[in-house]
């Protein structure tokens, strides 16, 4: 049988390549994967994964931050996420169908949504701001039972504050909503969410519910609107209770279409129904 031999610098070439391909293998995975992290420096874009604390300021021409994972913290740690601005659609800080998420800390700026909630429950957002978005926090999609505590929405383009599309159970509790274009915190087709202890005022609207019921407004401030303080079209069945609502530039609180509404001890300068 005819042998045939290999010289040892062949075989070191051959070796050599094998090697070299394996690494732009393993490089080539790394690279796909890159995106989807949980780590302390992370950039525009990424997919948090676990528990993330920032150390930079983020400037992103796309969108921020996608938590991924149920039951992690995003801590901003006071750093800031800024878009390319609010015309292009982008979210800031984005959860879909996530549960279990705590996000903290977060100064987000200048994108279509600043903190964005789709069909996610469970949730806490704590201590973050959203000043100069098109909406500063938006809940959508059912989502429910989240808690937005101690933050702050002021400056928007649109709206400080939304709980849209059957989106129900939520608290919103120490909110800040100033000097927004049109409306402070804005109920559409939301059930069953608590506003308490909420401030809205210098807007064109400072709480607006529209084919809203079941909702508690208790010891909320719209105060010196360009229209209205606490506006209500639509809806049903809703408590508002302590609140207050003074020199709004149309009417301090509007019902229109409503049936079923109840007001305890509100301090409202001037109201108005109509049907």
């Amino acid at each position: 049988m005819r042998q045939f031999h290999v010289s040892p610098a062949r075989q070191w070439g051959v070796l050599s390549i094998g090697v070299l391909a394996l690494l732009l293998v393993i490089l080539a995975s790394m690279s796909v994967t890159a995106r989807d992290v949980g780590a302390t420096h992370v950039d525009c874009g990424d997919r948090l994964m676990a528990d993330t604390t920032l150390d930079s300021d983020l400037t992103c021409s796309g969108n921020g931050l996608v938590i991924v994972t149920d039951g992690i913290t995003l801590d901003c740690n006071g750093r800031s996420v800024t878009g390319s601005g609010f015309g292009g659609g982008h979210f800031g800080i984005e959860l879909v169908g996530r549960t279990g998420v705590t996000v903290k800390n977060c100064h987000v700026t200048a994108f279509g949504e600043g903190f964005f909630l789709q069909g996610s429950s469970g949730n806490t957002l704590k201590g973050n701001t959203a000043n100069g978005n098109s909406r500063g926090f938006h809940l959508i999609s059912g989502s429910s039972s989240n808690t937005l505590e101690g933050n702050t929405a002021n400056g928007n383009f649109d709206i400080g504050f939304v709980l849209s599309s059957e989106s129900s159970g939520n608290t919103l509790k120490g909110n800040t909503a100033n000097g927004n274009f049109d409306i402070g915190i804005h109920l559409k087709d939301a059930f069953g969410n608590t506003l308490e202890g909420n401030k809205a005022n210098e807007n064109s609207r400072g709480f607006h519910l529209i084919r809203s019921s079941g909702n508690t407004l208790a010891g909320n401030k719209g105060n010196d609107n360009s229209d209205v303080g606490f506006s209500l079209e639509a809806s049903e069945n809703n408590l508002l209770e302590r609140n207050t609502a003074r020199g709004n530039g149309t009417v301090d609180a509007r019902q229109i279409n409503c049936v079923n509404n109840k007001f305890v001890d509100n301090n409202f300068g001037t109201t108005r129904a109509s049907r």
